[in-house]
């Protein structure tokens, strides 16, 4: 079973579910290891019939992957291929999305500018928005080292190949790296 934990903070959540009928509502990374198990999920929202104010969000928070040959990243195409197999209009899409510039792709996954996604570009979402949070001043001259971490709440196959590309790049020696899952 996968579980439907989102990112969405409580007032964009409040504002798009006053504004929109929510029909479903499921973060990316929940149902990128399990397509089948998403057709389902998508079927059973499916209907005759769409209204113009109905919405399916889709909280696409996290990397994709891309290859040399296409303009647009894998996860992205198959969340539209899931939504046409199942027979749910593009429109109905809601993508909210810290990949600022990804309207690019949408338009080339859906030519028709009356069947596209709702998009919503924003790096707000529950990660970055806390009670605890303080303004952090920093000096850029006194950055002894540029430094990257690869940590996160998951194994991510993209951070162990960042990892590589910057092992077999020689660039260790240049970037300080932490790896590892934060668990």
């Amino acid at each position: 079973m996968i579980k439907n934990k989102t990112l969405m903070t409580p007032g964009y959540r409040q504002y798009l579910y006053g504004r929109y009928d929510v029909l479903g509502h499921i973060e990316f990374k929940n149902i990128d290891q399990d397509w089948c198990w998403f057709e389902q999920w998508l079927r059973d929202l499916h209907r005759p019939r769409f209204d113009s104010d109905q919405r399916i969000i889709i909280e696409h928070m996290d990397t994709d992957f891309y290859r040399s040959d296409l303009r647009f990243g894998m996860n992205l195409r198959n969340l539209f291929e899931a939504f046409r197999v199942v027979d749910i209009p593009l429109f109905t899409m809601l993508l909210f999305t810290n990949h600022f510039g990804i309207e690019r792709e949408v338009c080339e996954l859906a030519p028709d500018p009356r069947d596209r996604p709702t998009l919503i570009e924003t790096f707000v979402n529950r990660r970055h928005v806390t009670e605890h949070y303080q303004e952090i001043s920093t000096r850029a001259d006194a950055v002894i080292m540029p430094a990257l971490c690869l940590m996160g709440g998951s194994s991510r196959s993209h951070r162990y190949a960042t990892y590589r590309w910057l092992e077999q790049s020689d660039l260790l020696r240049h970037v300080a790296v932490t790896m590892g899952d934060s668990k």
